[in-house]
């Protein structure tokens, strides 16, 4: 089946409606004439949501597309769409995917087509998921699974802590106060986006958790023996945020703050990321945080 050029990724949000013709049930063997694409763009204005937070839908047919559209947008089923198009999924239909906010939505649901093979190279080099099906349950059951698998990933992620100990470089603090802006050295372990940070000399005191870090350019993860800029912001939300300067200064040790729960996860599920040297620092935490 051809690609179908003008139609392959159209995404819209005004308000409109349509009802599909019987002489729209054909596949799409090519270019789409004007009055095709208004017609399909009348039709889905109505169903697309305007932020990127909605699954791309492929289809072979108008009134293919059309019923899953409707499918899709009941509320027992409530799959919210972003994008659409007609034809087989190409290289264009991925990179309309991969731009989505939320990546369980970096997802397309392709009905009744084919999908190309640079389109399958293209989705796993931006991490677009591509399910294929000819009937519209069967792709609402793979997502629904994708989504919850998904979801169990993410909490996953976030429940694990890896073990950091960090020295903050003097006069180079470029922020004092939330969000802290710092440039540390990692003296041991791994400091990773996301790692929450606590002064264990000062009672364990919170001052942010790592939300982004730079070198020449961001990185999600920067191990011992590296210098970084790093963003803290402060979480916890029963204390008042810290300011470097008057709770803290450039001689404390920042440590991630770990917990029991955190570092089981860790050492179940993450031992062949850890070093000797890792192992070593997730020792000396628990007898630090006093965790049996």
């Amino acid at each position: 089946m051809p690609q179908a050029e003008g139609i392959e990724h159209h995404a819209m949000a005004a308000a409109g409606s349509y009802v599909l013709e019987s002489d729209d049930d054909v596949e799409v063997t090519g270019e789409l004439p004007l009055q095709m694409v208004s017609k399909l763009n009348s039709f889905v204005n109505q169903k697309l949501v305007p932020s990127r937070d909605g699954v791309c839908v492929q289809a072979s047919s108008f009134n293919f597309l059309k019923a899953f559209m409707e499918f899709l947008t009941r509320p027992e089923v409530n799959i919210p769409v972003f994008g659409i198009g007609l034809g087989p999924v190409t290289r264009s239909s991925v990179y309309q995917a991969s731009v989505m906010g939320k990546k369980v939505f970096a997802t397309i649901l392709a009905l009744n087509v084919k999908v190309a093979p640079e389109a399958r190279a293209v989705a796993e080099e931006f991490g677009v998921k591509i399910l294929t099906d000819d009937v519209m349950d069967n792709l609402v059951i793979q997502f629904k699974s994708y989504a919850d698998d998904f979801k169990k990933e993410k909490e996953a992620v976030e429940e694990v802590i890896f073990p950091c100990v960090l020295r903050i470089i003097p006069n180079y603090v470029l922020n004092a106060k939330d969000p802290i802006i710092l440039v540390v050295e990692v003296i041991e372990g791994i400091a990773k986006v996301g790692t929450p940070i606590c002064i264990p000399s000062r009672d364990f005191m919170d001052v942010g958790e790592i939300s982004a870090m730079k070198i020449n350019e961001e990185v999600d993860e920067v191990e011992k023996g590296t210098k970084v800029m790093v963003k803290l912001w402060h979480t916890n939300l029963k204390e008042e945020p810290k300011k470097f300067g008057r709770h803290f200064t450039e001689g404390d040790e920042l440590v991630s703050h770990i917990t029991k729960r955190s570092l089981d996860y860790l050492e179940s599920n993450y031992q062949d990321k850890l070093s000797v040297e890792d192992r070593k620092l997730v020792g000396k935490l628990k007898s630090l945080f006093g965790i049996q």
